[in-house]
């Protein structure tokens, strides 16, 4: 029985986790936003507070909000430098993607150049 339960815990971890992670994706919590944890708690179906924190203790890791101490949980923003990562993290990936793998693509008349 002790196993069932700790599987359950571990799914309403798992299942908090990623209903807060898709609506900070989506926006629907946005940017610079405080949440509240009981809030956050009611509006899963009253979860209890422990997967609730193993979630934001997650999600902290990933940077995707900022526990500040006294004063609650906020959503983190997209800085000028995370926009100038992401760009340059595409014009490594993206071209080796097409050279690599750019014959691939059906109906592609894509050949890639000599380097």
């Amino acid at each position: 029985m002790k196993e069932q339960d700790a599987q359950a815990k571990l799914s309403l971890k798992l299942q908090a986790y990623q209903y807060l992670k898709t609506k900070i994706l989506n926006c629907e919590y946005r940017p610079n936003e405080f949440l509240n944890e009981q809030k956050l708690c009611a509006e899963m179906g009253n979860i209890s507070r422990t997967p609730m924190r193993d979630a934001l203790g997650r999600l902290e890791q990933e940077g995707l909000i900022t526990i500040l101490p006294k004063k609650g949980l906020m959503v983190s923003g997209i800085t000028e430098e995370d926009v100038h990562s992401m760009f340059e993290m595409r014009l490594l990936v993206e071209p080796y993607a097409l050279r690599t793998y750019g014959n691939a693509i059906p109906g592609s008349s894509w050949r890639p150049t000599p380097s």
